[in-house]
């Protein structure tokens, strides 16, 4: 049977201090799974441990990120984990305020 899909969500994740692109992927999976309410499985009658969900991830450097730690967040189903290169990184600096 053909996969379809049934839910598309968007989460957002940042570690701002670390800047560990795990954790920040981590996050964004948890905000993301945090928006919804799986009950479409039971209207449809599947079991929601059948379910498969596929990850997208965009970050400024996909190779720092431990797909194994993203897809262990997954509460229920399987899944499989996509680096790509994206997301967003900045850097700030602070200068010294004379008074």
């Amino acid at each position: 049977m053909a996969m379809k899909r049934m839910v598309l969500e968007i989460g957002m994740g940042t570690d701002i201090r670390g800047r560990d692109y795990t954790k920040a992927a981590v996050r964004a999976l948890r905000d993301a799974l945090w928006h919804n309410s799986l009950t479409i499985t039971k209207a449809l009658g599947v079991d929601i441990d059948s379910m498969r969900v596929d990850i997208t991830i965009g970050v400024p450097h996909p190779e720092l990120v431990d797909r194994a730690q993203v897809l262990a967040v997954l509460p229920h189903g399987t899944g499989t984990v996509e680096v790509v290169e994206g997301g967003w990184r900045f850097r700030m600096r602070m200068a010294a305020m004379r008074r």
